[in-house]
């Protein structure tokens, strides 16, 4: 019936809408993620930035002319996200009269300073006017890789114990599995692995972007370390400091291309002065001046301007989570003719164990966890609980994280939606053997059951 919405009695007794559930998904053709696949944010908490990085791109090919050849996608820049994770922590911090500052030769500097955990709608509004801030080629500074995303799970002997580590790995390994699949975002070079046993455990192997940045940031720490030194000369340690960490990146097989200068006489000029100008920086500094070099000449503005962001907050604790309105608001958005995707705020725990996340009746703290979304951008809370109670107390989930809706099916019991994460192309974290999962092994997209996604949806950010 045209126009009639029926409200059903969700799981938990909320009200859930059941709408229209014709089949859409923006990676048709002439649609706006049409030609994406999945990245990797590895260990690093910057969801946010690839969430961010993957709706402006999606923006810019909404308004491609249809029919969009090959041609027309190729002429998309990919948007990275760890640099835009890096302009707009700065951007941000300037935006509030530079009230944030530090000193490193006085230990002022706190360990906080890095990118984990920030906003999808501060990269947006970094990226859209007034602001019109330049975003970064991807393919220029991380390249490409034929590894997107590694993930094992290791099953070891029933006769192990601890001190078996000291074996070769292969001979306490029973089973082991590795998923990989095309893509940006992947380790270096096409095989590098590193191992890890704990009983039947799970393991997770870096995405590019991810292994760049923990080398940028072990480098910034040592650098701290030897500013601290009481005989530290800071013009001799940037020197040192920039072989160190032109060598790191060698090590990996980073191309010489994408690494900022060049070691000459043991020194790489352009990297010392990184290092130099951040000595009474803090680590984004570091990181922004970092990637302000590696991006240079490879920089442009999205095109057409990005709108400034919608955000709904539909957190517990302001007594705004109406789950029928949510479905219906994100329903609506997923209609709209060449729409782009819905950013999503929510616990990532219900991707994995639905019946152990719920969302939290006030912000808990959430022992350093990152947040997807705007609703509470502090680190150190979250919006996620463990799904139960124990004596009226709620226990945090270090779950929050950020992720795109991307269309909607009918699935067995219910409409589906399909969200694009940013944990590579796999399968494997997920619960995708259960009624109400279903994840496409080819991309790593999984369609998840609306009102079981709704349940822990927090915030949502619209480009409109």
């Amino acid at each position: 019936m045209i126009g009639v919405i029926l409200l059903l009695i969700g799981p938990l007794g909320s009200l859930t809408a059941s709408a229209d559930c014709s089949t859409i998904d923006m990676r048709g053709a002439n649609q706006s993620m049409q030609g994406t696949q999945p990245m990797c944010q590895g260990a690093q908490g910057t969801c946010y930035a690839y969430t961010a990085a993957a709706m402006a791109d999606a923006w810019a090919r909404s308004h491609l002319t249809p029919p969009v050849n090959q041609s027309a996608l190729d002429g998309i820049r990919p948007t990275s996200p760890t640099p835009l994770a890096a302009s707009t922590r700065i951007f941000k911090r300037a935006s509030r009269g530079a009230t944030q500052s530090c000193n490193n030769m006085t230990g002022t500097c706190g360990p906080g300073d890095g990118l984990d955990g920030g906003n999808v709608e501060d990269c947006l509004k970094y990226l859209g006017p007034p602001n019109n801030g330049a975003a970064c080629d991807h393919r220029q500074v991380f390249g490409e890789s034929e590894v997107s995303y590694d993930f094992n799970r290791v099953q070891l002997d029933a006769d192990y114990h601890p001190g078996d580590l000291a074996q070769p790995m292969d001979q306490v390994i029973t089973e082991r599995r590795t998923r990989r699949g095309l893509g940006s975002g992947g380790n270096f070079g096409t095989g590098r692995t590193s191992r890890f046993a704990t009983r039947d455990g799970e393991v997770f192997f870096a995405g590019r972007d991810s292994d760049y940045l923990t080398r940028l940031n072990a480098a910034w720490d040592s650098y701290l370390a030897q500013l601290h030194a009481p005989t530290a000369n800071e013009a001799e340690v940037a020197r040192l400091m920039s072989r160190q960490l032109t060598c790191s990146l060698q090590e990996v097989g980073l191309p010489a291309a994408q690494i900022p200068g060049s070691l000459v006489d043991n020194t790489n000029e352009v990297l010392r002065r990184i290092f130099a100008d951040s000595a009474h920086g803090n680590r984004q500094d570091f990181l922004n001046r970092y990637f302000a070099q590696a991006c240079q000449g490879h920089t442009y503005r999205i095109a057409p301007d990005i709108p400034k962001p919608t955000v709904t907050d539909y957190r517990l604790s302001t007594h705004k989570h109406d789950q029928a309105a949510l479905l219906q608001a994100i329903n609506t958005s997923l209609e709209r003719p060449r729409g782009t995707p819905v950013s999503i705020s929510f616990c990532s725990t219900v991707l994995k164990n639905p019946s152990r996340v719920a969302l939290a009746s006030r912000p808990l703290p959430g022992h350093g966890v990152t947040n997807g979304g705007t609703a509470s951008a502090s680190d150190d809370l979250t919006m996620c609980r463990e799904g139960e109670t124990h004596n009226g107390m709620e226990t945090p989930d270090a779950s929050d994280h950020a992720a795109l809706i991307m269309g909607r099916k009918q699935g067995p019991n219910g409409c589906m939606f399909l969200v694009r994460n940013s944990w590579g192309q796999s399968c494997e974290r997920y619960l995708s053997d259960q009624q109400g999962f279903e994840c496409e092994p080819a991309t790593g997209d999984i369609w998840v059951d609306q009102n079981t996604l709704a349940n822990v949806i927090y915030e949502t950010v619209e480009l409109r």
